[in-house]
């Protein structure tokens, strides 16, 4: 029997955030270590996990946590917006890189979507900002995948705040 489910996986990480799909492989035959892929909603929570699991013991196996490769997509995840950006400045900011269909700005958690009309654009944007600066606060930038985009936006709406684009 495997020391662990997926279902399991995911509980142990809630803590740290939504979680959004666990996914495990089985260990190749004769060894003991298997690998499991832990998808958040936000990039916060995964650094926070990664941070907080990394050489931890979970059984009898140390923990060993690594980034997963993004899934690029035409949605930008900004995260460690300051307070003091506004959804303008994001759109001014973010448009240089190409044309913005939508911005959504979560100002209670400091994050926000970028969505552009082309990926290419949303490519240039990523590689053009990751590890940026804003007003002194380094700036974690992703593609945003579907289901984060839908958790996302859930947010938004429980919160209360305006989705205006």
């Amino acid at each position: 029997a495997l020391p662990i489910s997926p279902e399991k996986l995911g509980s142990i990480c809630e803590r740290f955030g939504d979680v959004l799909d666990v996914e495990m492989s089985r260990p190749p035959e004769g060894e003991a270590t298997r690998s499991a892929f832990v998808e958040f909603c936000d990039m916060f929570s995964v650094c926070r996990a990664g941070k907080a699991l990394d050489g931890e013991l979970l059984g009898k196996h140390r923990v060993k946590t690594e980034f997963g490769k993004s899934v690029i997509t035409s949605c930008v995840w900004l995260d460690g917006l300051p307070l003091e950006v506004t959804q303008e400045y994001i759109m001014q900011r973010f448009s240089r890189y190409g044309q913005v269909a939508k911005a959504v700005y979560d100002r209670l958690r400091g994050r926000a979507l970028v969505l552009y009309t082309r990926r290419e654009d949303a490519i240039t944007a990523v590689q053009e900002t990751k590890g940026t600066q804003i007003s002194g606060w380094r700036l974690k930038v992703d593609y945003a995948s579907d289901k984060s985009r839908l958790v996302f936006c859930r947010d938004m709406e429980e919160s209360g705040q305006d989705r205006k684009s």
